[in-house]
């Protein structure tokens, strides 16, 4: 038998997660991808709604067929499903970047979701921490290369940030300027 007290329980947190996904989405999705930063895949932050769709469908039969990790599987699953939702919702997903993403946590600005550091392959949560002391210590990374110099970056991680376009970040941002201008 099911205790009431955990009913209870489940039912209020279930209340306050649909009154936030309600009132507050973008920080819903933040906050819900920050809780699933493991099973998110800084590639899909380039795909749009319909190629999120096939990447679940092929996640989906990458868990079905799979004997190994399959609650893993599944969680990447409903974080990309979660992630897809978010974009048909009209919220822009950023690449996450070396001078605007925190280390572990996804972030809502201005109608965006960044994703953290640590969704880059080879970028765990301790160097995506060091990447964010050195950049509060010393100032924005100037580019790809200051960006290399200042961090104990390994080779694999900085080949998988120039990989994404991770430091293509500041020119679009500079093209976005340009458009609204004029």
């Amino acid at each position: 038998m099911f205790p009431k007290a955990h009913a209870a329980a489940y039912l209020i947190i279930s209340s306050k997660q649909a009154w936030y996904k309600v009132f507050y989405p973008g920080h819903f999705y933040a906050a819900y991808l920050t809780m699933q930063a493991e099973n998110v895949d800084a590639s899909w932050c380039y795909q749009d709604v319909d190629e999120l769709k096939e990447t679940i469908e092929e996640l989906k039969v990458k868990a079905l067929f799979s004997e190994e990790n399959v609650v893993a599987k599944k969680k990447k699953v409903v974080a990309c499903m979660v992630l897809t939702e978010a974009k048909e919702k009209g919220f822009e997903v950023l690449p996450p970047h070396y001078n605007f993403s925190l280390a572990d946590i996804w972030s809502f600005s201005s109608g965006s979701l960044v994703p953290p550091l640590r969704t880059i392959k080879h970028v765990g949560v301790k160097l995506g921490e060091d990447i964010v002391k050195e950049r509060g210590k010393n100032g924005s990374f100037e580019s790809m290369y200051d960006f290399y110099v200042r961090t104990k970056i390994t080779e694999a991680a900085m080949l998988d940030i120039k990989d994404y376009g991770i430091g293509e970040w500041d020119a679009l941002l500079k093209k976005k300027g340009d458009e609204e201008r004029g």
